[in-house]
C-alpha cells in the first residue's frame, strides 16, 4: 500500500547534470583524491549545481536500446517506467571526463598520448549508442604558459584531439597547483555547457518521435514523452520551460480514458506530474499563487476519481499524500524565506486535510477490512512482486491496459491481499504527526479553535494507539477551555473520553477525578450512565475493581478503538487496589465535581467585639444520595481552621438539593485589620475500607459557575435556588467601634500670622460600667494633593500657644486619661500658618477597654470569651487660612503724584494703607515706619503710629513726610525706603494668645542727584480775568557754576507777562528769581504755562550723568473759579 502512494526519492530530489569522473585514484593518489574533494566537497548554492560521480574508466553503463524507426506496431505497456528517472538521475552521465596524467614535455610523450586515446576509446565503447559527451583533462604538474607562448603544447594538444576524436573545447588542462579550486570551478562551468548540450541533444530527439505518433494507440505516450522533456529541462536548470512541458504532459493525462485497471496509474503519475508544478512554482519561481491553484485544480480533477469500491482506502490515503506533500512544499518554501505565510493561507490547513483523509481512510479500513480480517492470506501472494515496471501498475497484472480482466480471480486474490495488509496498518502513527504539523502551524499562525479541535483528533490517536498517558496529557489541556466557553457537548465528549483512558490505565486518583466531573451538572450523559459511574466510585473507594464504562457520546461518528482486554485491565485494577485502605483525594482546581460548595460570611468586616459567621452551601448533582462524614475549612490563619465530623444522616446530601451549614469563631486581637480568607475547603466520604475527598482551593469557592438550561424540570428550582446563592470567602476583622465623641469647635477663617486656637471636646458614650482608659487624642497637620507645600511647611502645631515661635512640628497629642461614661472633657490646641491657602487636621481618637464579652450569633445568650479592646476613630477639619488685611504702600512728591524716583535733598510722602479682609474685626495697637538711616532717609517732623479697630472693608492709612540728604554724588537704583510694622490681634479672641506683629517691606525708590532744584509760590486758585502771580525759585545746588536757558512756554488758557526767554549765569549755592503775572482766560482745571530749563552744551558735560532739573515738584494745573467767587 505504501508503494502505491508514496513519491519515489529519485522524484522528491533536485534534478542535476549528471557527470562521471574516470580515471582518478582516490585511494592511492594524493593528487587524484584532492581533486575529487575539489569537485565533491563544498557544494553551496553560488556553485553550479552539478552531480558528479567517480566511477573507474571501464565502468558498464546502461546499454541505449535500439531506435524505432517505426511505431506502426508499438502498443505502449504503460505511463512512465520505474526505473527511468534514477537511470538518468545517477546511471547515465550526460558528460564523461577522462582525467589523465600528461605533461606537454613529458619524456615519455608517444606512448602516454597513446595510452590516453586508448582510455577514451574505452569510455566511448561503454558508452555506445549514446550521446553523452566525452571530454580530457590532462593533469599537469607545472601552470601552463599564455595562448600562443608555447607552440609544442598547441601541436600536442591538436595531435592529442586528432587521437581521441575530440573537439578543441573538450580538451582541459589542470594544473596542480595552489589555484586549484579556481581552476576546478572553470573546469565546471565547462562542464556544464557540455551537460547543457547534451540535454538539449535529448529533447529533441524525444520531440523527433512526436511525428510517428497517433492518439489511437499511443495516448500513453504523449504524456511520457512531455514528462521527459520537461525533466530534462529541469536537469539543464530551465524552470520556464520545464514547467511548461510538465503542465503539457498534465493535460495530456486528463485526456486518457479512464477505468478500473488504470486509475491508480493515472493517479500515481498525475501526483507525480503535479508534485513537480507545485515544486518549480513554490522553490524555483516564486510563484505561490500559480501552485496552490494547480493544486486545487488536481484535487478538484482526481477527487471524484474514487476506482474501485473495495478499495475506497486506497484512494483516501493517495489524497491524504497529496494534501501531505504539498504541505511539505509549502512548509519549504516558508523556511527558504522565499514565501511569507498569512493566517488564512499556510501549510497548517494543507496538513489538517492529508489528516482529515489518513482519518477517512481508518473508517474505511474499518468498514471495508474488517469483515474479511479473519480470512487466510492468499497462498499464491499476488504482491510478491520484487519491482514494477511502471508506477501505479498492479503487481498481479503488470503491463495490462486492457479494460476487461483476464483473470478475475487473481483480481480478487489481489485486492484480498491489499485488504488484509490494510487491516494491519497502524493509522493512528500516520495520523498523529499529520495533527502535530497542523497544530505547531495553527499556534504559530494563531487560530485556538482549530488548533484545539486538532489536539483533540491527536488525543483520540494516541488513544486508538493505546498510549494513554499522552492522550489525557492532550486532552486535559482542551477539557477546561470547553467547560469555560459552554461547550457542555464537546466537554461532556472529552469527560468521557479522559475516563476510558483512565481505566486502561488504572489510575485511581485520576479515574475519580473524571467520574466525579462526569457526575456534574455540566456532564451531558444519562442518569443510568451516572448511576454506573457513581457506583464505580463507591465500589473503588470500597476496594473492589470498578466495571468499564464505555460512554457512547465518546466515539459519536467516528470509529471505536478496539476492546482493551477485560482479563489485563481486570489484574491492573485489582493491582492497583490492593492496599489494606484506598484513600483517594481529587483537588477541585480545573474541574466541577458532583459536589459543589459555596462558603459565605454573613459580612464583609466584624468588629473585634462580635464573632464571625461562616455559612457552607452545598448541592449534590449526582443520582443517588452521599453521606459527608468529614468537613475542613482553612483558613489563612490556621487559629481559625474548623474541622468537623458527622454521624448518620447530619450532612446527608439529597439529589439536587441544597444543604447549608453555619460555622462560627470569635477573632484574635492581634488579627485587627487583616484580611480572613478561606484557603481550602475538604469534604471525606467515609467507606469501612476508603475514603473519597474532595479539595476546593479558596478561590475555586468564589468563582461564578454558568447555568445550563438542560436539568431535568423538576430540579428547575433548586438550579435557580443554588445560582442565587452568592459566595463570599474573606472578610476583615475591625477594631471595636469608637464610643466617644470628639467636637473640635474654632473660629474659621484663620488668619495668616495669628495663633490660632481650636477647643477639642470628648465625650464618651460607653456604657455603664465600661472605662474608656488611655484615651488620646492626636492632631495632624495632613498634606494635600492641592495644598502648596509652602504652606504644609510654614504652618505650626502646639499644645502652648507661646511656644508657637520656636517649634515645627505638625502633630500635637492631647492625653485626657481615663474617661468614664457620660463625661466630658476639654483640651486646646494651637495652630500658626505664615501663608495663606486651607488646612487640613486630621484628629485621630483612640483608647481601650477591658473586659469585653463575645457572645454567639448562633446562640444570642452563649457567651464565647472575654477580651481587651481597642477603638479608635478618625476626624477632620479643613479651615481656610487668610491675609488679616491687604496692605498698599507707595511714594508720592509733594503734589501726591506717585513717583518711582526721588530726587536727593527734596522731601517726598510715603504712603501706607491698611484695608481688612476678613470678617472678623481687628485690634491695631501700633503701627511703625522703619526708615534705613544708612540710606539717608529721615523724617521731617516726627512719625506717630496708627491705632484703632477695623471691621470688614475698612482702611487705616498712615502718611509720612521723608527726605533723603545726598550722601553721595551719584544715582541709587531700587534702594529700600524702609520697613512698616503693624502690631495687632483678633477684637474677639479665645483665651490668653500672643499679639501678631506684621512687617511690610515698603517699595524701592530710585535716588537722583540733580543739580537744579525749581520751587514755585502761587495761589491755591484763580479768578477768571484777574490777574495773579506766579513766581519761581531756581536754587543751584551744585558747586560748580552753571549757564541756563529758561523758558516759559504759554498756554490757551492763560496769558502772561514777564521774560519769555532769558539766559542767566547761577554761581554754585546761589538762586536767582522770576516772576510771572498771569491772566486765567477760562474756567475750570486749565493746564499752566510750562517752564522749561535747559543748561547750556559748555556745562552739560560737567557731569552728565546727572539730571539737568527737577520739574516733578512744579504745579501743573490750577482751578480758575468764576468772578462772583472771589471772596
Amino acid at each position: 500500500m505504501a508503494s502505491a502512494v508514496d513519491l519515489p526519492p529519485e522524484l522528491s530530489c533536485r534534478p542535476m547534470p549528471f557527470v562521471v569522473l574516470t580515471g582518478l585514484d582516490v585511494t592511492y593518489n594524493a593528487v587524484h583524491k584532492s581533486i575529487w574533494d575539489a569537485f565533491s566537497n563544498n557544494r553551496r548554492n553560488e556553485r553550479l549545481q552539478i552531480s558528479f560521480s567517480c566511477l573507474p574508466g571501464d565502468h558498464t553503463y546502461p546499454q541505449s536500446k535500439a531506435k524505432r524507426s517505426s511505431y506502426d506496431w508499438y502498443i505502449p505497456k504503460g505511463l512512465l517506467k520505474t526505473g527511468w528517472l534514477k537511470k538518468h538521475l545517477s546511471q547515465v552521465p550526460a558528460v564523461v571526463v577522462v582525467f589523465f596524467e600528461l605533461d606537454w614535455d613529458d619524456g615519455a610523450w608517444r606512448e602516454q598520448y597513446l595510452a590516453c586515446a586508448s582510455r577514451v576509446q574505452v569510455v566511448r565503447t561503454s558508452l555506445h549508442g549514446r550521446t553523452t559527451k566525452v571530454a580530457v583533462v590532462l593533469i599537469q604538474k607545472s601552470s601552463p604558459l599564455p595562448p600562443g607562448e608555447d607552440l609544442i603544447a598547441a601541436e600536442r594538444a591538436a595531435a592529442l584531439c586528432s587521437a581521441c576524436d575530440l573537439s578543441a573545447k573538450s580538451l582541459f588542462v589542470l594544473p596542480h597547483t595552489d589555484h586549484l579550486l579556481g581552476y576546478i570551478t572553470r573546469l565546471e562551468s565547462a562542464f556544464y555547457e557540455l551537460a547543457q548540450a547534451y540535454y538539449h541533444t535529448e529533447c529533441r530527439r524525444v520531440k523527433a518521435h512526436k511525428e510517428f505518433l497517433n492518439k489511437t494507440t499511443h495516448q500513453l505516450l504523449f504524456p511520457r514523452h512531455q514528462f521527459k522533456i520537461a525533466f530534462f529541462n529541469e536537469q539543464m536548470q530551465e524552470s520556464a520551460t520545464a514547467l511548461k512541458h510538465y503542465h503539457q504532459c498534465y493535460n495530456h493525462i486528463h485526456e486518457l480514458r479512464l477505468h478500473d485497471t488504470n486509475n491508480l496509474e493515472l493517479k500515481m503519475v498525475g501526483g507525480f506530474v503535479n508534485y513537480k508544478i507545485c515544486r518549480l512554482c513554490f522553490l524555483s519561481l516564486s510563484a505561490p499563487v500559480d501552485a496552490i491553484s494547480q493544486f486545487q485544480r488536481h484535487v478538484e480533477l482526481f477527487k471524484p476519481l474514487c476506482g474501485n469500491n473495495e478499495l475506497l482506502f486506497e484512494h483516501s490515503a493517495w489524497l491524504s499524500k497529496q494534501f501531505l506533500v504539498f504541505g511539505d512544499l509549502f512548509n519549504e518554501a516558508i523556511q527558504s524565506e522565499n514565501l511569507t505565510a498569512v493566517q488564512t493561507q499556510h501549510p497548517g490547513f494543507y496538513y489538517q486535510q492529508a489528516a482529515c483523509y489518513a482519518l477517512l481512510r481508518k473508517k474505511l479500513a474499518h468498514s471495508l477490512c474488517r469483515p474479511v480480517s479473519n480470512q487466510p492470506y492468499p497462498a499464491n501472494d499476488p504482491l510478491e512482486s520484487e519491482s514494477l515496471e511502471y508506477y501505479g501498475q498492479r503487481p498481479w497484472r503488470q503491463s495490462h491496459q486492457r479494460i476487461d480482466l483476464s483473470d478475475t480471480s487473481r483480481e480478487k486474490e489481489g485486492i484480498l491481499a491489499l485488504k488484509l495488509r490494510e487491516a494491519k496498518f497502524d493509522h493512528s502513527w500516520q495520523i498523529i504527526p499529520l495533527l502535530s504539523s497542523a497544530v505547531a502551524l495553527f499556534k504559530k499562525f494563531p487560530c485556538p479553535r482549530l488548533k484545539r479541535y486538532l489536539t483533540i483528533q491527536m488525543a483520540k490517536e494516541y488513544r486508538f494507539a493505546k498510549d494513554f498517558s499522552k492522550a489525557i496529557a492532550l486532552l486535559q489541556k482542551a477539557k477546561s477551555q470547553y467547560q469555560s466557553g459552554r461547550w457542555c457537548h464537546i466537554f461532556t465528549q472529552l469527560l468521557a473520553l479522559l475516563l476510558d483512558c483512565a481505566y486502561c490505565t488504572a489510575d485511581v486518583n485520576l479515574y475519580c477525578a473524571f467520574s466525579s466531573e462526569l457526575l456534574g451538572r455540566y456532564s451531558q450523559i444519562t442518569i443510568d450512565e451516572k448511576t454506573k459511574i457513581q457506583e464505580n466510585l463507591i465500589s473503588i473507594i470500597s476496594g473492589k475493581v470498578p466495571k468499564r464504562i464505555v460512554i457512547d457520546k465518546a466515539y459519536v461518528g467516528e470509529v471505536r478503538p478496539e476492546d482493551h482486554d477485560p482479563n489485563q485491565a481486570h489484574e491492573v485494577w485489582k493491582e492497583a487496589l490492593d492496599k489494606p485502605a484506598i484513600h483517594t483525594s481529587v483537588d477541585v482546581v480545573d474541574l466541577v465535581p458532583f459536589i459543589e460548595c459555596k462558603v459565605l460570611f454573613s459580612q464583609e468586616q466584624y468588629p473585634l467585639d462580635s464573632c464571625a459567621l461562616i455559612h457552607l452551601h452545598s448541592i449534590l448533582f449526582a443520582p443517588q444520595p452521599v453521606q459527608v462524614s468529614e468537613l475542613t475549612i482553612s483558613f489563612n490563619h490556621s487559629v481559625y481552621d474548623i474541622t468537623k465530623s458527622f454521624a448518620g444522616d447530619e450532612f446527608r446530601l439529597e439529589p439536587w438539593k441544597v444543604k447549608s451549614h453555619s460555622f462560627e469563631f470569635p477573632f484574635h486581637r492581634s488579627d485587627v485589620l487583616k484580611s480572613i480568607e478561606v484557603e481550602k475547603l475538604t469534604l471525606s466520604v467515609f467507606s469501612s475500607t476508603g475514603s473519597l475527598t474532595l479539595k476546593w482551593p479558596g478561590s475555586k469557592l468564589e468563582q461564578v459557575a454558568f447555568d445550563i438550561p438542560s436539568c431535568p424540570r423538576n430540579v428547575q428550582a433548586s438550579c435557580t435556588k443554588w445560582s442565587a446563592i452568592p459566595s463570599r470567602r474573606c472578610t476583615t476583622a475591625t477594631e471595636r467601634a469608637c464610643q466617644l465623641q470628639v467636637d473640635v469647635k474654632h473660629m474659621a477663617p484663620a488668619l495668616v500670622g495669628e495663633v490660632f486656637p481650636m477647643q477639642v471636646c470628648i465625650f464618651s458614650k460607653e456604657s455603664d460600667g465600661i472605662l474608656a482608659e488611655n484615651v488620646t487624642v492626636l492632631a495632624s497637620l495632613e498634606p494635600s494633593l492641592h495644598q502648596e507645600e509652602e504652606l504644609f511647611q510654614d504652618t505650626c502645631v502646639s499644645l502652648t500657644a507661646y511656644e508657637l515661635s520656636e517649634c515645627n512640628s505638625k502633630t500635637a497629642e492631647l492625653k485626657f486619661g481615663d474617661l468614664h461614661p457620660g463625661e466630658e472633657l476639654e483640651r486646646v490646641i494651637y495652630v500658626k500658618a505664615n501663608t495663606h491657602g486651607t488646612l487640613k487636621f486630621t484628629f485621630q481618637t483612640s483608647y481601650s477597654v477591658r473586659d469585653v464579652a463575645i457572645f454567639s450569633c448562633i446562640d444570642s445568650l452563649k457567651q464565647l470569651k472575654t477580651m481587651t479592646c481597642s477603638s479608635s476613630a478618625s476626624t477632620e477639619v479643613s479651615f481656610d487660612v487668610l491675609p488679616p488685611f491687604k496692605i498698599a504702600s507707595h511714594v508720592t512728591s509733594k503734589n501726591f503724584e506717585t513717583a518711582s524716583s526721588i530726587v536727593y535733598n527734596k522731601p517726598f510722602f510715603v504712603l501706607t494703607t491698611l484695608t481688612l479682609g476678613s470678617n472678623w474685626p481687628i485690634q491695631i495697637f501700633s503701627t511703625q515706619t522703619t526708615l534705613p538711616s544708612e540710606s539717608g532717609f529721615s523724617v521731617i517732623g516726627g512719625a506717630e503710629g496708627l491705632n484703632g479697630v477695623l471691621y470688614k472693608d475698612e482702611s487705616l492709612t498712615d502718611c509720612l513726610n521723608v527726605i533723603c540728604n545726598n550722601s553721595t554724588d551719584r544715582h541709587v537704583d531700587n534702594t529700600s525706603v524702609g520697613y512698616f510694622k503693624v502690631e495687632w490681634q483678633r477684637l474677639d479672641k479665645f483665651g490668653d494668645v500672643p499679639r501678631v506683629l506684621t512687617t511690610l517691606k515698603l517699595p524701592n525708590v530710585t535716588a537722583k542727584l540733580v543739580p537744579l532744584h525749581v520751587n514755585a509760590s502761587l495761589p491755591s486758585f484763580a479768578v477768571l480775568r484777574e490777574a495773579f502771580q506766579i513766581s519761581f525759585s531756581i536754587e543751584n545746588q551744585s558747586n560748580e557754576s552753571r549757564l541756563v536757558e529758561i523758558q516759559y512756554l504759554s498756554s490757551d488758557a492763560f496769558m502772561f507777562a514777564g521774560p519769555k526767554q532769558t539766559n542767566n549765569f547761577l554761581s554754585p549755592f546761589s538762586t536767582h528769581s522770576l516772576t510771572f503775572n498771569i491772566i486765567p482766560l477760562a474756567l475750570g482745571y486749565q493746564t499752566l504755562p510750562h517752564l522749561r530749563i535747559m543748561m547750556s552744551h559748555s556745562h552739560a558735560s560737567v557731569d552728565g550723568k546727572f539730571e539737568d532739573v527737577d520739574l516733578l515738584s512744579l504745579p501743573t494745573h490750577l482751578i480758575v473759579k468764576p468772578a462772583q467767587y472771589n471772596d
